[in-house]
């Protein structure tokens, strides 16, 4: 404690000290500072041409300062992080441009107000590739996009910048896991996942380039489950590969819990079944720290690994255990995001 406030005593000496520093080194400014109207008039013309030099500069080393935000649905947070976006872009140019909606038209005037190469941030959540099932965008409201979708709103855009003689840029889409390809080895059954199943990105790359003979544009995604964005300090943060998995986990018990007793045997959720039996085996070890770590283990009475098994390995669907699924998937979920590693 005494050095404590031996140290806070040192600083506000050393504030202080600084305070007086400053109000010096002010006042010699302001006794240098030359009020004639023809030297202000100087100053203004030099700081008019020094902002035209800067601008000219930006656009003649071809940097895009420019960028259009999207959003597919409106659950948190996805309108807030477009809107961030949005904010960020329209800081670089003269007028503002609002974060524009999918599904929806893209008004005119924002083909005029864009820059030519012009990046665009498509923001939405994002789901793996899970079972049999293929990588998608979701509204947070049971609404979906494919790759196909997507690649048909980047061709509009394509399409809506060429009648303006503009290209359109890079494409980023912001969302969880919208680059990831994922492949499970090795799981029960005698299953084993040999082909990486596709991402997001790479059905929006195949669609463009089938449907629309589009293979010129850059289209960007996150490997993991993401926070942030690449226009606000700190940029995109991806969780590991390991907690992207155990969070998929997640998914699995999530999507399964609507599944009825009589559809448990279909193929569809046999898929599902194996993906989430794979997981386990795989981050077993990672399984057993979350039981420690966290408050999984007042609301089961067995370990978490042993218990997604037993549910997951059953031939029919053990209802008695829905509860206990529903709590795992509820903890999961934050876990992994309070220990990214």
């Amino acid at each position: 404690m005494r050095t404590q406030i031996d140290k806070s005593q040192k600083n506000k000496s050393r504030a202080a000290e600084d305070s007086i520093v400053q109000k010096n080194i002010h006042s010699k400014q302001e006794a240098l500072v030359d009020n004639r109207p023809e030297f202000l008039q100087v100053t203004q013309r030099q700081e008019m041409m020094s902002h035209a030099v800067r601008s000219d500069s930006r656009k003649m080393s071809g940097e895009v300062m420019q960028c259009l935000a999207m959003k597919y649905g409106d659950s948190a947070p996805i309108p807030a992080d477009a809107l961030k976006i949005a904010n960020a872009q329209n800081g670089t140019r003269d007028e503002d441009i609002g974060v524009q909606a999918i599904p929806g038209m893209v008004p005119e005037a924002v083909y005029d107000a864009m820059g030519d190469k012009e990046k665009v941030y498509i923001v939405a959540h994002g789901r793996a590739p899970l079972g049999d099932e293929p990588a998608i965008l979701q509204d947070g409201h049971g609404g979906t996009l494919s790759g196909a979708n997507v690649a048909g709103v980047i061709n509009s855009l394509k399409t809506g910048l060429a009648h303006k003689n503009k290209s359109i840029g890079a494409v980023k889409i912001e969302a969880c896991m919208s680059a990831l390809s994922r492949k499970t080895e090795g799981g029960f059954f005698g299953e084993t996942f040999v082909t990486a199943k596709p991402s997001l990105l790479a059905d929006v790359t195949a669609s463009l380039a089938k449907v629309y003979d589009v293979d010129s544009v850059t289209v960007e995604g996150n490997l993991g489950f993401s926070t942030g964005n690449e226009l606000e300090e700190g940029g995109v943060g991806n969780l590991s590969p390991k907690n992207t998995e155990v969070g998929l986990l997640a998914a699995v018990l999530e999507a399964l819990s609507a599944v009825s007793a009589e559809d448990w045997d279909l193929d569809a959720n046999k898929a599902l079944r194996k993906d989430g039996l794979n997981i386990v085996r795989k981050y077993s070890a990672a399984l057993a720290v979350f039981d420690k770590n966290s408050q999984i283990s007042q609301l089961i009475t067995t370990k978490t690994a042993v218990l997604v098994n037993q549910y997951l390995g059953a031939k029919v669907k053990l209802v008695r255990l829905d509860g206990d699924m529903i709590n795992i998937t509820t903890l999961l979920g934050g876990y992994i995001r309070q220990d990214p590693a």
